[in-house]
This record gives structure tokens, C-alpha cells and sequence, in this order.
């Protein structure tokens, strides 16, 4: 009987083979999950010293009355990424975009951050944030929020 990490019993590389499948499987939903958001009808919003920022027109949804959901997207410049970097280490100097899920009450003027993904120039995922604590903040005049809440609750 041969010894060793690769000739233990079936059952060790049956388990193997499942966390095989099962991270093929994770990465497999997740790249087509996010293939509508890829696709999606990008709709330009504004451009300043951070970067150019887009929403998702057709992928607007309406989980409960008054409430929209939205996905915005931050394609970032230098000195949005050189921000970024300086504010969370290093790994940001390969910042790319940010793609955030945006729930918004049209009613109370208030929005929550559902979900954030930040990317690398590369596509590399740097930090991604789901399932979010649904912190409703009241959205202030002025603010790049605020001009996403005028295009979404129109």
C-alpha cells in the first residue's frame, strides 16, 4: 500500500474533486452573474477630477414602492486612483473602476450601498463587498449622489 498526501483513502480525493467543482462552479456564477452588468446599457452621468461616472439605465429595478435599485460605475483617473491608493494602500495603484449597487428611496431622498466591487485595470477583483448593512443616509444637495438621485427617481 503506497503512503503519502496523493494515495489516502477514495473519500479524501472525492472530497477533493467536490471543492474543485464547487469553486469551478462559485466562479462559473459568478462571472455570469455579472455578465448583465457588463453588458448593461451604460448611461454617462458626470466626469470630474476622480474619473467618469455611469449608471444603468436599463437595469434599473423597483424592489418595494418608492424604492430603485441601481447600478453605478467609477471609471477612474489618475488622480481618482492616486485617492484611492493614498486612502486604502497600495493594491489601489491598479485601480480600475468600481461597480456599486445603489438602493434608492425616491420618496425620503435617502440611499444605501448594497453591494461594491472594485476592480484592477486588469479586471482583477481588489475588493468586493456584498450584502451590505443597509445604512440609509440622507442624500445632500451638491453631491455626486445627489445627481444620480435626480437621473434615477425622474
Amino acid at each position: 500500500m503506497k503512503s503519502g498526501k496523493w494515495y489516502n483513502s477514495g473519500g479524501d480525493r472525492m472530497k477533493s474533486l467536490s471543492v474543485r467543482l464547487a469553486v469551478i462552479l462559485i466562479i462559473g456564477l459568478t462571472i455570469f452573474g455579472y455578465a448583465e452588468v457588463w453588458g448593461a446599457g451604460w448611461k454617462f452621468l458626470l466626469k470630474n477630477d476622480t474619473g467618469e461616472y455611469f449608471y444603468d439605465a436599463d437595469g434599473i429595478t423597483h424592489p418595494s414602492k418608492n424604492i430603485i435599485g441601481v447600478w453605478l460605475r467609477i471609471i477612474y483617473s489618475q488622480k481618482g486612483i492616486d485617492e484611492k491608493a493614498a486612502q486604502y494602500g497600495e493594491e489601489y495603484k491598479e485601480l480600475g473602476e468600481t461597480l456599486m449597487f445603489w438602493e434608492i428611496n425616491c420618496a425620503d431622498k435617502t440611499c444605501c450601498i448594497i453591494c461594491l466591487h472594485d476592480w484592477s485595470k486588469s479586471g482583477g477583483d481588489i475588493c468586493s463587498l456584498s450584502n451590505l448593512k443597509r445604512e440609509w443616509k440622507f442624500i445632500a444637495p451638491g453631491t455626486i449622489t445627489a445627481i444620480f438621485y435626480e437621473v434615477a427617481c425622474k
